[in-house]
């Protein structure tokens, strides 16, 4: 199962590109309308389940890579509802079509660059946070009173910017897991009013912040994301927040990463065991 090598314009070099070769076949979940006019992937729930988790995938789109195998292993292993928005609204889902890595497929990354710097450039907070809305009212409706958010690459930097909102966090979303996370770069090529250092400084519910060596080091444990973090007043906040760096994986491994390499597939299955243990603790 091997990983394109076109990275998007907001991922660093050497970052994993969209993952080829991901069958459909076997999922749990289904396309759902979820609200203002926001397609969203769905699995889980049923009578008595007051739990959440969002997902918030990366540049490639939210029925890309692993995203939705990974929000089945989520609503299984944490007893949730787990919804993953297509927040770029990018595209009709084709399912059972996995992407063949070949000459042609290569050149149509190529020539996607252009139209992922434009979502990037054109998906801003205030439509971000309109489709987040949606997600929330979706999850609500269905008996969830708390939830988890998770955020891979540029869902790292939605995840952020929403656990900021004082009417989302901590009432609603308790907690984050970031994997990877492009707040550094995101925030700028979105023309978020504020620095990712504002954003981070603002965040009102525990993070789990897994980086690969493609982040910068601010954003690695004992980093200036972790002390900024840490000097918050919110206490549980600051004590709750959980930060680790696999320095062996490039950025984006846990939802795009080579699984037939044993090396990354062992960091895969690390990182998203410490998402599970996290959000069972803080959903608690």
């Amino acid at each position: 199962m091997g990983s394109a090598p076109s990275r998007s314009p907001c991922c660093p070099r050497g970052a994993y590109g969209p993952l080829a070769n991901v069958s459909s076949k076997g999922l749990r979940g289904s396309y759902q309308e979820i609200g203002n006019g926001t397609l969203g992937y769905v699995v889980g729930g049923g009578e008595g389940v007051d739990k959440g988790i969002i997902m918030f995938s990366d540049i490639f789109g939210f029925d890309t890579g692993r995203h939705m195998q990974i929000c089945d292993m989520l609503a299984e292993r944490c007893g949730c509802v787990v919804i993953c928005p297509d927040f770029f609204h990018s595209r009709a889902p084709q399912l059972d079509r996995p992407m063949r890595l070949n000459a042609s497929t290569v050149l149509a990354m190529l020539t996607r660059m252009p139209r992922l710097i434009h979502v990037l450039r054109s998906t801003k907070w205030p439509g971000i946070r309109q489709d987040l809305d949606a997600a929330v009212a979706f999850l609500k409706a269905r008996g969830v009173a708390r939830a988890a958010g998770l955020g891979f690459c540029w869902g790292g930097y939605a995840l952020w910017r929403a656990s900021g909102e004082e009417d989302l966090a901590p009432g609603f979303l308790v907690c984050g897991a970031s994997c990877h996370p492009s707040v550094h770069n995101c925030a700028g090529m979105s023309g978020d009013p504020l620095t990712p250092m504002e954003i981070v400084s603002r965040v009102r519910c525990p993070q789990l912040v897994l980086s690969s060596k493609g982040e910068p080091e601010d954003w690695w444990p004992g980093g200036a994301v972790e002390a900024a973090v840490r000097g918050l007043g919110d206490s549980a906040t600051a004590a709750g927040s959980v930060f680790r760096v696999f320095e062996a994986r490039e950025h984006g491994f846990v939802c795009r990463g080579d699984l037939d390499n044993a090396a990354v597939s062992q960091d895969v299955d690390a990182a998203l065991e410490a998402v599970v243990d996290f959000f069972k603790d803080k959903l608690s």
